[in-house]
């Protein structure tokens, strides 16, 4: 595994999500930057500005990233830190349908906000009359506290802009991917073996080798 693919993967908070939207590539990018602004004629879309919540987008192309952050309860100006970037890729399906791809990630230079406290407790604590085993105990610890509060938090943010983007275009319609019929000769209903349905196919496919 290359370095960076490691750290791709490290990156990674959520797994892919896919929507297919009933409508071309212009107009969904048009529907999220006009999402990204609240509005009086968009009452329906509130619930996603709660907390003081606000969305910032950047399109390129046939690919749109999206961050995301709010107020801080505490703080009259303040706002959180961007944790996540989304990153959407769009492509075109038929004449009027478009698949997006939503994969998000963790921003690099928070993630490396990580290592911080706990190297600064580390350079405290090599300097105290404790054991080795001591502190290194208390330096992993507070490392693994760090990296749980660090990607929980961007979690957090990469599912409100998920779920950002599936409610905007909820308005031009999702479409549903069509599944395979109880009735496709392809469903296996009554619990038999991969093996038995094998030699089924075989026997009935026999004079066709």
């Amino acid at each position: 595994m290359t370095s960076v693919n490691l750290l791709d993967r490290l990156l990674r908070v959520n797994a892919p999500a896919y929507l297919t939207v009933g409508a071309s590539l212009d107009d969904c990018l048009k529907t999220l930057a006009l999402a990204t602004r609240p509005s009086l004629d968009r009452l329906h879309l509130r619930n996603l500005f709660s907390d003081g919540r606000r969305y910032f987008l950047r399109l390129e192309g046939h690919q749109f990233q999206i961050k995301t952050n709010q107020k801080i309860l505490w703080s009259r100006r303040g706002r959180t830190r961007h944790a996540a970037v989304l990153i959407g890729t769009c492509s075109a399906v038929g004449e009027a349908q478009t698949r997006i791809e939503l994969h998000s990630r963790m921003r690099l230079l928070y993630f490396l906000d990580i290592f911080f406290i706990p190297a600064f407790m580390l350079s405290v604590m090599i300097y105290a009359p404790w054991r080795p085993w001591l502190i290194v105990t208390l330096s992993l610890s507070l490392l693994g506290l760090s990296w749980v509060w660090h990607r929980s938090n961007a979690r957090l943010q990469a599912l409100e802009m998920i779920f950002f983007v599936q409610k905007s275009l909820e308005e031009i319609g999702a479409v549903e991917l069509p599944g395979l019929g109880a009735q496709s000769p392809d469903v296996i209903l009554d619990g038999r073996s991969f093996q038995q349905e094998w030699t089924r196919f075989m026997a009935r496919h026999h004079d066709d080798l």
